[in-house]
């Protein structure tokens, strides 16, 4: 994966965790595989807990100055139902020059509405920016990020 520097080691496979699904500005750890290179995951991976069982297999990772390409992200927004409110939220993902590769969204009967999205960020601070005009959309109780083993797909 491109954006990512390794330390003591060049030319080496670098690839990102699906599980945490890390970007640029997230706090990161690489993890020796066997076969597949490196796997770089978030700190606060839910995963951490298997992989730091084994220390021999870490190794230190960083990020390049220059993040060089869009990682996907999934958010989870919780809101109550109204005409109009996927409209808003797909508006801030336009205004902060997003693209959304997937959005689900799911409403039950007391109008409470889980839209699930798959965005893809340029690094940790777009996604800060993306999450704080959601949640001040009106009828928004909260917006998220999950990690694979968070994601409901919609379900409440």
């Amino acid at each position: 994966a491109s954006g990512i520097m390794v330390r003591g080691a060049n030319d080496v496979l670098v690839r990102f965790a699906k599980c945490c699904t890390p970007v640029p500005g997230d706090p990161i750890f690489g993890y020796i595989t066997q076969g597949k290179g490196i796997s770089v995951h978030r700190v606060e991976c839910p995963n951490g807990g298997f992989i730091s069982a084994q220390p021999n297999r870490l190794i230190e990772v960083s990020w390049n100055a220059q993040p060089q390409e869009a990682h996907v992200v999934d958010i989870e927004v919780e809101a109550l139902d109204r005409p109009g409110l996927l409209q808003d939220i797909m508006g801030v993902l336009s205004e902060q020059e997003t693209n959304a590769t997937s959005v689900t969204a799911r409403v039950k009967k007391d109008r409470s509405a889980a839209i699930s999205c798959s965005l893809e960020i340029k690094d940790l601070s777009h996604l800060s920016r993306i999450l704080t005009r959601i949640n001040s959309i009106r009828d928004v109780r909260t917006a998220y990020r999950v990690t694979k083993r968070e994601a409901r797909a919609g379900g409440l």
